[in-house]
């Protein structure tokens, strides 16, 4: 099972814990960036896609007869382009787990 996902063209994620579970989140951040491409024409902003995959955290925090994810994610923005200024901008790593922190 591959522990690392490319999501889009500048995004990629790890998963690290449950396998099941960092598979679940994989095809979840797959298909949000998808679903984003096809209604906006466009790659997902890196800052609307934390957003929205901490909420899919959230929901299972919160959901009753069900457990949180037993797994962290690490995602990876490597932007390939440049921004207004003209600087050529930086990777960046994020880290999300279950625990909020």
């Amino acid at each position: 099972t591959p522990r690392f996902t490319r999501v889009s063209r500048d995004i990629m994620i790890s998963h690290s814990g449950l396998g099941a579970d960092g598979r679940v989140l994989a095809a979840a951040a797959q298909r949000l960036a998808v679903e984003h491409a096809y209604t906006f024409d466009e790659a997902i902003p890196i800052e609307l896609f934390l957003e929205e995959i901490a909420l899919l955290f959230q929901e299972f925090t919160m959901k009753p007869a069900s457990r949180p994810f037993g797994c962290s994610l690490i995602v990876a923005h490597v932007p390939e382009t440049e921004n207004n200024n003209n600087d050529v901008l930086q990777p960046e790593l994020y880290c999300i787990d279950p625990s909020g922190s």
